[in-house]
């Protein structure tokens, strides 16, 4: 919004600034225009992208990984990584050392797995590159609105991939907990969206493919049943969280299910129960005639 007079405009901004704030929106009327600008460049110029060649470059020959591996342990050995907050005292901040991580283009846990590798080793990859005169390694570095970037696209991976792992955790079949988790994912994401606003357009893609899948999930009986079968769960989720129709359609597959296989375990009774009925039906007759 605009107006023709200079200090309504500034007028404006001071409450918008308000209103964003109270809601929790990082706001500031007088930067705030070159504060997206920077965002916008920084996640246009692809920083996972850039991350895939830093790692790439730096684990090209074993030399190079080896450098890297010295540059993290005598950094660890001087203390120059800084210093990070710790039960309110300031510790020297520790770098492992590990190798960075190649992704995979049909993994997309590859990817979080190498921007959450380069965002742990960030300081000791940029003082790796600095100091480096081969050609390819020139231009490499992150600026500091990539690395921001950088860091608000691994806490948006990092919950998809707490979901995984909460799934692949036990040894028995969770067929039963996915659409639970997934829930739970969606609304983990929504909280985000409206931290991270900023990427909340992306977000909301993610939530939106994610309701496809758990809306599909709610037509299919084997999601259903499983729920139903587990102790912990029973009826009780799916009625706190489905419709009324998709709940009595869930009741009505459960009775269905129950009966049929009642019924095929009482079959071969009951062909047993016609036989002994038979046999002595024609027992009794035959006691009869003599």
């Amino acid at each position: 919004f605009t107006f023709d007079n200079a200090s309504n405009n500034n007028t404006l901004m001071e409450a918008l600034e308000r209103l964003l704030t109270e809601k929790g929106i990082p706001f500031d009327k007088d930067a705030h225009t070159e504060y997206l600008e920077k965002y916008a460049e920084a996640l246009e110029s692809d920083p996972v992208g850039s991350t895939h060649k830093i790692v790439t470059a730096c684990r090209k020959s074993g030399q190079r990984r080896a450098d890297l591996q010295q540059v993290i342990k005598n950094g660890y050995e001087t203390c120059m990584w800084g210093k990070v907050e710790k039960n309110g005292t300031e510790e020297d901040l520790k770098l492992c050392c590990v190798q960075l991580l190649h992704d995979c283009e049909t993994c997309w846990l590859s990817t979080h797995l190498m921007v959450d590798r380069l965002i742990e080793l960030y300081a000791a990859v940029q003082f790796f590159l600095a100091f480096r005169k081969e050609v390819e390694l020139q231009g490499l570095q992150l600026t500091q609105d990539q690395f921001q970037v950088l860091n608000d696209l691994s806490q948006i991976l990092l919950i998809p991939h707490q979901t995984q792992e909460l799934l692949s955790a036990e040894k028995t079949p969770t067929i039963c907990a996915a659409l639970p988790a997934y829930e739970l994912l969606v609304d983990a994401w929504q909280k985000l969206r409206s931290e991270t606003w900023e990427l909340s357009h992306y977000i909301g893609v993610g939530v939106a493919k994610i309701d496809e899948y758990t809306q599909a999930g709610r037509k299919s009986r084997i999601y259903a049943l499983a729920m139903i079968v587990n102790p912990a769960s029973k009826m009780t989720w799916i009625k706190d969280h489905w419709t009324t129709s998709d709940t009595n359609r869930a009741r009505e597959w459960m009775i269905e299910s129950v009966c049929g296989t009642l019924l095929m375990f009482l079959t071969p009774c009951l062909s047993i129960l016609n036989v002994l009925s038979d046999v002595c039906f024609w027992s009794c007759a035959t006691q009869e005639v003599e």
